[in-house]
């Protein structure tokens, strides 16, 4: 009859395949344990593939809308430079209706002194009226461009504030938003490499299992 056992030696042949046994089954113990299964390695995957879909998305509706409000931007400046160019042809317009006039009023008093004496008394008012006449229509059409150019004026201060606040001032956001996207793309890459990672170390260990289970 065995007493006692000496374990601090070397083991004899049974106790070296029992301590064989208890590390394989030590080893299956930790790849069957919840946290490493197979069904715990694709659930975390789906995770962050489902993370990655989410984050995408919201970067997306963001460059989406930087692209909406530069599209605005680009037609109020299409609008602006058509008032200016109308602002132009209606200036050209008063003044070429000015000049005709100063050339009525010539003609007139061409034409006036070909009359007789009585009428020749009343040229100096009749040009005199008709000097009055053009002041007064470059006085109204200067006021008319003043005021519409002061119009102008200000819609195109706006727009370059507009501008400015959208691509000027807030360049350092844009950038913030660049370096935003490419570190979530260079985090997906990560990700889907993890997944990758923990999908191939599933299948591994589901065939060292097989494997383990088959010896036994």
């Amino acid at each position: 009859m065995i007493l006692s056992v000496n374990l601090s030696g070397p083991l004899p042949a049974p106790y070296k395949m029992l301590q064989g046994f208890e590390n394989m089954t030590q080893e299956l113990k930790h790849l069957l344990s919840p946290q490493r299964a197979p069904e715990r390695l694709l659930q975390l995957a789906q995770e962050n593939l489902d993370t990655l879909v989410t984050e995408m998305d919201e970067l997306l509706t963001r460059a989406t809308k930087v692209t909406a409000d530069g599209e605005q931007t680009r037609q109020d400046a299409e609008r602006t430079n058509d008032r200016a160019k109308s602002l132009g042809q209606f200036i050209k317009g008063i003044l070429q209706a000015a000049e005709a006039a100063k050339e009525d009023a010539i003609k007139l008093n061409e034409t006036l002194r070909t009359q007789d004496e009585t009428l020749e008394k009343s040229l100096p008012e009749l040009q005199s009226e008709a000097d009055r006449m053009i002041a007064e229509l470059r006085r109204r059409a200067l006021n008319t461009q003043e005021r519409i150019a002061q119009d102008e004026l200000k819609n195109a201060e706006d727009l370059l504030d507009k501008v400015k606040k959208l691509f000027g001032e807030p360049s350092e956001k844009n950038e913030d938003l660049k370096n935003e996207i490419r570190d979530k793309l260079a985090d997906y890459h990560t990700k889907v490499d993890d997944a990758r990672d923990l999908l191939r170390e599933a299948t591994n260990k589901i065939r060292e299992a097989a494997r383990s289970s088959a010896v036994n």
